[in-house]
C-alpha cells in the first residue's frame, strides 16, 4: 500500500483557517438574532441573509483587491440567481395550475372518500405517501415535490386526523432522503459543484451513504414513535 499524499492538518492550521469564516459568523448572528429577537419571521430570514451577504460582498469588493473582477463576478451571480428564480417561479406557477385542475376535477375528494371507505389505517396511508415522496425525490427538487403533493395529500391527511406537525416532519425528511439518491440526487450534484475540482462524484456518493442510512433510520423512528417529532412543538402550544 502506498503512503497517503494528503498532508496532515494540525489544530493550529484549523484554528487559523477560521478567520475566513467571519462573513458566515456575521450572517449567522444576524439571522438567529433577528429570529429569536422577533425582528423577522423564518420566511423573511432568507431575504435578510441574502441582503447581508450582498453588503458583505460589496464591502469586500470596495476595500479589497481586484474591484473590477469582484463586480463582474457579482453581475454573474445576479444573472445566475435570476435564472434560478425564474425556474422556481415557473415550477410554482405550473404547480398552481396543476393544483387547481386537481381540485376542479374532484380527484382529491374522490381519493379521500376512497381511502376512508376502504378502511385503510392512517399509518398505512402515511407509509404509501412517504414511499411516493421518496421516489419523487430521486427525480425532482424539493419545491417541485411539495407543489405537486401538497394539493393531493394534505386534504387526505386532514380527513384522516393525522397530526400535521408529525406529517410535515415526515414529508421534509423524506424529501431530503430522496435528494441524496440516484439517478439524480440533486444535493449530491450541488455538493459536487461546491467541492474542489479533484473531488469525484463517485466519492461524494460513497461519502453520503452513512448519512443516508442515518436519515432513513430517523424516518423509521419518527414513523414508529411520533412523539419524537411533536415533543418540542408541544411546548409552543
Amino acid at each position: 500500500m502506498g503512503v497517503s499524499s494528503i498532508p496532515a492538518v494540525t489544530w493550529h492550521m484549523r484554528i487559523k483557517s477560521l478567520k475566513n469564516w467571519w462573513s458566515v459568523a456575521i450572517v449567522s448572528i444576524v439571522i438567529f438574532g433577528g429570529l429569536y429577537g422577533g425582528a423577522f419571521s423564518p420566511s423573511e430570514a432568507s431575504a435578510v441573509a441574502a441582503f447581508a451577504l450582498l453588503l458583505i460582498y460589496i464591502a469586500v469588493a470596495l476595500f479589497g483587491g481586484n474591484r473590477a473582477g469582484k463586480f463582474k463576478e457579482m453581475l454573474s451571480i445576479f444573472f445566475e440567481t435570476s435564472i434560478t428564480s425564474a425556474m422556481i417561479f415557473l415550477v410554482i406557477g405550473s404547480s398552481t395550475v396543476f393544483a387547481t385542475f386537481i381540485t376542479m376535477a374532484g380527484i382529491t375528494e374522490k381519493m379521500k372518500v376512497f381511502l376512508i371507505a376502504s378502511g385503510m389505517k392512517p399509518f398505512t396511508v402515511i407509509l404509501v405517501i412517504m414511499f411516493i415522496i421518496l421516489i419523487l425525490g430521486c427525480f425532482l427538487d424539493g419545491t417541485s415535490i411539495l407543489c405537486i403533493t401538497v394539493p393531493v395529500f394534505n386534504p387526505i391527511i386532514n380527513a384522516l386526523g393525522v397530526d400535521p406537525i408529525w406529517y410535515a416532519t415526515l414529508v421534509i425528511l423524506s424529501i431530503e432522503i430522496g435528494l441524496l439518491t440516484p439517478p439524480v440526487g440533486l444535493n449530491i450534484y450541488a455538493t459536487k459543484g461546491a467541492a474542489e475540482s479533484d473531488v469525484k462524484l463517485e466519492e461524494i456518493f460513497k461519502g453520503v451513504i452513512p448519512f443516508f442510512f442515518a436519515m432513513l433510520g430517523t424516518l423509521i423512528l419518527l414513523l414508529l414513535y411520533p412523539p419524537v417529532s411533536v415533543f418540542l412543538p408541544s411546548f409552543v402550544k
